[in-house]
């Protein structure tokens, strides 16, 4: 409250303002302060209060950091760099204006214009209420009144919140590798991973399966573009004018090169009926030199069994089977790797191979580890019975 020997001023609820500062008597009373109108006694009188931690008076925000109430910078999730969003987060707050693409512009809108309306009766009120003293039986010392307002989705709110808990984001810091951060993060800048720009060894932090997934993923393109590659002389032989005149009448551009043949003629064949074969190869006509119904078939005039063809095939087979070799010792390899940088259940399991074939009951096993090693702790113990045979006999 104000001093007893400071200025007092009255504050009347049909005013349309708080009355300005009284001058301040010391120092400490210079400090911005907050006025609002409380009723006491016969008078309404002017109280301070001290604003609030979480306000600044001559600060600027940095970037998208803004001090929170422990006076420590926090990232607002709202002022986030454009460069760093999504493509759906984008286009959603580019469109976020349109009732089409989003109905809640519509809703508030009505909203504005029923509070618009409310607001002007209640200033209807006011004037009517002005004509009343703040010592007249019945004052009200708060005024305006004020009316809860029921707060529409927001979009902006709804693709920060999804960036920044659901989506993986890492540190920004100067350290060479990227450090997750956690969902929420608000204290440190972050950003999204880019699907393409980042590191391989960097794929363990969403699991062990994971980077070994992509580490697959990357060996067998790898070694799928070397057997290509070995077999371009192939697919040139195939497409030239040499084996099937150029693969003149092949429809699809995409078997081109291949060994599909397209120099083909009608044949008599007597054994071919019946023996299976497609009906597009076989058909049934009237033999010209012995004037007879006969059976045809369709014969490719195409050699692909030459010697240098055979080789290349070879030598991709040996290509893809001395891959396989090389990936399984490099996926193992990465396992390690990715198993020593990070932190899981398996790092502090052990595992007993021999036990006791009357070792049934966990809780016996948690008392023999406390019992041997000094300072052990059991968090969980499973016991798996080897009883497969009496399973599948139950199933059946």
């Amino acid at each position: 409250n104000q001093a007893d020997n400071s200025p007092t001023s009255a504050f009347h609820p049909a005013s349309r303002g708080p009355p300005p500062p009284p001058p301040p008597a010391t120092l400490e009373q210079a400090q911005p302060q907050r006025y609002h109108p409380q009723p006491q006694g016969d008078e309404d009188k002017v109280y301070l209060e001290d604003p609030p931690a979480a306000e600044t008076f001559g600060d600027e925000y940095q970037g998208n950091q803004k001090p929170d109430d422990d006076d420590e910078a926090s990232v607002d999730f709202l002022l986030d760099p454009k460069h760093e969003m999504t493509w759906g987060r984008r286009f959603a707050l580019a469109f976020k204006g349109f009732s089409c693409y989003n109905p809640s512009v519509a809703m508030a809108r009505k909203e504005a214009e029923n509070t618009a309306s409310s607001a002007s009766e209640k200033l209807t009120e006011g004037e009517k209420f002005a004509n009343f003293s703040s010592s007249s039986p019945g004052a009200i010392g708060a005024y305006p009144f004020t009316k809860s307002k029921k707060e529409t989705p927001s979009l902006a709110k709804a693709w920060a919140y999804f960036e920044h808990f659901a989506l993986p984001r890492y540190v920004v810091d100067d350290s060479e590798g990227l450090t997750t951060a956690e969902p929420g993060e608000e204290h440190l800048p972050t950003k999204l991973y880019n699907p393409f720009c980042t590191p391989h060894n960097q794929l363990g932090d969403w699991g062990l399966g994971v980077g070994l997934y992509f580490t697959t993923l990357r060996a067998l393109c790898i070694l799928t573009f070397l057997g290509g590659v070995v077999s371009i002389p192939n697919i040139l032989y195939f497409a030239g004018d040499d084996y099937s005149d150029g693969q003149s009448g092949l429809d699809n551009v995409v078997l081109q090169g291949s060994a599909i043949c397209t120099d083909t003629t009608w044949v008599p064949c007597e054994s071919c009926e019946g023996n299976g074969y497609p009906d597009s190869r076989i058909a049934t006509g009237i033999n010209v030199d012995t004037g007879d119904n006969a059976t045809f078939a369709l014969r490719n005039n195409c050699d692909g069994a030459t010697l240098e063809q055979s080789y290349i095939n070879l030598g991709v087979i040996a290509l893809i089977s001395a891959g396989l070799f090389v990936m399984n010792f490099t996926i193992r390899r990465v396992e390690v790797q990715f198993d020593e940088d990070e932190q899981t259940a398996q790092d502090y399991s052990v595992a007993i191979t021999n036990p006791p074939l009357d070792a049934y009951d966990p809780e016996e096993w948690r008392k023999f580890f406390y019992e041997k090693f000094e300072g052990a702790h059991v968090t969980t113990c499973t016991v798996g019975v080897d009883n497969d045979l009496l399973v599948n006999a139950l199933v059946e």
